[in-house]
């Protein structure tokens, strides 16, 4: 007869069991004879990964409350033994923009997956002299791309007219900043069909708009493109236009300018599986003697992968939220006991979820298809049994 135990931090605590006489096709009646082990309770655990658009990012700092885990060569940080609770999670390298916090909620016998989605940082300053009788430029800088879709590139060079911009009445020299769309509109590109863009800032005045332009290298792109402009929290129609592969920005003051492809068509399938990952069980119901047992381990995976089909740049949008860097995490199960008596037995079962996601994207005569495969949290089921039994032979 099996029996399900009730979930519980105690150890087990194994008692001397005296074999008698009786064979193991006997039933006891005095069910008190063979009581099965209390199994521990996993804590809970946190794992992850931490990518850019074109691969991991390894030496980010990520915390966790009180706690800190710097990520590896694959980008990935383990929280292991962690106390159920709600937990913010945060992260931060030099070189990149920092991305929202996350909050998990870690419970016991879970382990919990978040994963960071970041951008790489590309600046250029130049200093404006306002009395100048030639127009300044700056030198053209590149932007991170996802590594699925290293054709798609997008190139940002930013000109100052004469007489643009008007020196600070603190009498400061004037500095101009362009730096490249970063990880705060990253991981909602693919929702807003946002391509690229930069933000701009200056402690000049405008007293005309400056150009910003845009160099990709496909032209039906660009004539699809349309300009966003953030200032302050306001989002309006920007002022641009398109020669050939060049989208030309008019700025005119400080804020984000983003690139926006507002005619894609977006379709989504996504799909969710579980896979096995542990499967322990010792049964001892028919042996003559305690069964000795170790803690049993098991592998499951943090992150995901991408594969692309399709135009480059609708590839790069679609892919600029997706999880692009895998690895194997390598985990053991606290039992709470080192022997299993006569009698009795237990079981772990351990399923990851494992989400495929299909996402195809279609602007007028161009077309691309994404697909990844985002690895979940971990859960275990327990049990122990025992049956009628007090010992006396084998099976």
């Amino acid at each position: 007869m099996k029996k399900v135990s009730t979930w519980g931090m105690l150890m087990f605590l194994a008692a001397g069991l005296t074999l008698g006489a009786t064979s193991c096709s006997d039933d006891d009646e005095n069910l008190e004879n063979v009581t099965p082990p209390e199994i521990t309770v996993q804590k809970g655990s946190v794992q992850g990964t931490v990518t850019s658009l074109s691969g991991a990012v390894a030496g980010a700092t990520v915390k966790m409350g009180n706690l800190s885990a710097t990520t590896d060569a694959s980008g990935a940080f383990t929280f292991a033994d962690v106390t159920a609770g709600s937990y913010t999670l945060s992260v931060a390298v030099d070189g990149y923009e920092t991305p929202a916090d996350q909050t998990v909620n870690v419970k016991d016998g879970v382990a919990s997956v978040a994963n960071f989605v970041m951008a790489k940082i590309a600046t250029t300053k130049v200093t404006v002299d306002v009395a100048a009788t030639e127009e300044v430029k700056t030198e053209p800088i590149q932007a991170e791309v996802p590594a699925v879709a290293k054709e798609a590139t997008i190139e940002y060079q930013a000109t100052v007219p004469v007489g643009a911009l008007e020196a600070p009445e603190s009498g400061e020299e004037v500095v101009l900043e362009i730096t490249t769309m970063s990880s705060s509109s990253a991981a909602s590109r693919a929702t807003n069909a946002v391509l690229g863009g930069v933000s701009v800032k200056t402690n000049a005045k405008f007293k005309n708009p400056i150009l910003v332009d845009v160099a990709v290298s496909s032209e039906d792109v660009a004539r699809e493109a349309t300009v966003n402009k953030s200032n302050n929290g306001q989002i309006t129609k920007g002022i641009f236009q398109v020669t050939g592969k060049i989208i030309t920005i008019s700025v005119d003051s400080n804020g984000d300018y983003s690139i926006v492809l507002p005619s894609v068509s977006i379709t989504k399938n996504t799909n969710v599986t579980y896979v096995e990952v542990l499967n322990f069980d010792k049964d001892n119901t028919y042996g003559n003697a305690a069964a000795a047992v170790s803690n049993p381990s098991y592998s499951y995976n943090v992150g995901g992968s991408t594969s692309v089909t399709g135009n480059a740049y609708l590839v790069a949008y679609l892919a600029a939220s997706a999880i692009n860097s895998q690895s194997s995490v390598t985990g053991s199960y606290n039992l709470g006991f080192t022997s299993v008596p006569v009698g009795t037995g237990v079981s772990i079962l351990g399923k990851q979820s494992k989400t495929e996601t299909s996402t195809k994207a279609t602007l007028g005569s161009l077309s691309a298809e994404v697909k990844t495969v985002l690895w979940g949290g971990v859960t275990f089921t327990t049990s122990s049994y025992n049956r009628q039994h007090t010992g006396g032979g084998s099976k």
